[in-house]
């Protein structure tokens, strides 16, 4: 073959490589925009990461692989982003998700401010969204949507569920520590407005801002109340360090925590919250499925922190959304929603639980309390369930709810 001939061929063949490769791009662009999307947004780096984060990120996709990897014979594909617990990002997030990604539904979204503005870029596309840990109550009430669905403790449950249960057991005396804006007001206020109307006596709030890592002005004045009840009206780093500082400073009153599960136990130690008390929907060791479970989870993270309960949550709601696509035969949001209400949830660790017509999930709840450490047999033995509140009864009852559905 003349040298001539030979630079020919090459030619030919890396011309046909070329188109080769551009065909196989082609064809995998193509695979990957008919894929079957749905986004889940997380706090991945921040600080309610370790409540939710890549974990629940974990439990999400093992929904995925546990119902078959397809929905309507296409490839699942999850899409992931960290909101930075900034509602403007989040928000761009989600709306370019929508509108430029094809995105059936978003779920996670863990802070309300930013569930405020993906609840309305769903309305406005038509698009599902769970929201697994965001637990402002209004999220079913004043700002429902037949879009939304909300899968786990919120603020009327946190509080007066729990407030109501301690109440009941003694706990008629309240004193508040609470962080000094919107969040810890709303705990606080929904709360004292629950005991209240039990009968019980308001004693005194303190406040502290975001971050505070010395709360020993605010301990001071909880000792000398001398509360029957200390309620942590916080979350992560300030409910963390207030509640381990506690002690120190005296104050030996039975602990109420709002907003509370084993990652936020362990680092803050058995010792110090023997018998404290705090309202969920799920603890890993509560039967053998959740234990099953957990030891699936722990060999997915490949971490030995089990499951918390927003975790839990966002398994459960991606599994029954795919369900409820299967049943409904199509992506139509007003169609899949409908199967979402029509169908009950089970999975693991509910049990035929159905979603109101607000889209809150009307599971049973669960008042919990930190065992003793002469009761707790390992590191992450640290709960027991003390009693099942049922099928929904712990959220806001609908009379009480701003949601229209109701007013019709």
């Amino acid at each position: 073959m003349s040298s001539e001939t030979q630079r020919y061929v090459k030619s030919v063949i890396a011309k046909a490589a070329v188109s080769l490769g551009l065909l196989a791009a082609s064809y995998n662009l193509a695979q990957a925009e008919d894929n079957f999307k749905i986004g889940y947004l997380a706090d991945l780096n921040g600080p309610t990461s370790s409540v939710t984060g890549p974990n629940a990120l974990a439990a999400a996709q093992m929904a995925v692989e546990d119902f078959g990897g397809t929905a309507l014979g296409r490839k699942i594909e999850v899409l992931v982003a960290d909101h930075q617990n900034k509602p403007d990002v989040g928000s761009a997030i989600v709306r370019e998700w929508f509108d430029s990604q094809d995105v059936n539904a978003v779920f996670d979204v863990s802070q309300s401010a930013l569930a405020f503005a993906v609840r309305d870029l769903a309305v406005a596309r038509k698009r599902v969204v769970g929201f697994t840990i965001a637990m402002s109550s209004d999220l079913t009430s004043s700002k429902c949507s037949p879009y939304t669905f909300s899968w786990g403790a919120d603020t009327y449950s946190g509080t007066r569920a729990l407030t109501d249960a301690i109440y009941q057991s003694g706990g008629k005396k309240w004193y508040y520590l609470a962080v000094d804006y919107t969040f810890g007001k709303l705990l606080e206020s929904e709360s004292s407005q629950e005991l209240k109307k039990l009968g019980g006596e308001v004693l005194g709030t303190t406040y502290a801002p975001f971050g505070t890592t010395d709360f020993s002005s605010n301990l001071l004045q909880a000792s000398a109340a001398q509360p029957e009840v200390l309620a942590f009206a916080n979350s992560v780093s300030d409910m963390i360090n207030s509640a381990k500082q506690s002690l120190e400073f005296g104050v030996t009153a039975r602990k109420a925590f709002f907003v509370f599960n084993v990652t936020d136990a362990d680092a803050i130690g058995l010792a110090n919250i023997q018998g404290a008390q705090f309202v969920d929907g799920f603890y890993w060791d509560m039967d053998d499925e959740t234990r099953a479970f957990t030891k699936r989870f722990m060999a997915k993270t490949g971490k030995d922190i089990p499951p918390t309960g927003a975790q839990a949550n966002s398994y459960s709601v991606v599994l029954h959304y795919l369900k409820a696509v299967q049943a409904a035969g199509t992506t139509d949001a007003d169609a899949v929603t409908a199967k979402m209400r029509e169908l009950p949830v089970n999975d693991f660790y509910t049990k035929n639980a159905r979603i109101r017509e607000d889209g809150k999930l009307m599971r049973d709840m669960y008042l919990m309390e930190a065992k003793t450490v002469d009761e707790s047999k390992s590191r992450w033995d640290l709960f027991k369930v003390v009693k099942t509140i049922p099928n929904g009864t712990a959220f806001m009852p609908a009379e009480a709810s701003a949601c229209p559905v109701f007013k019709k």
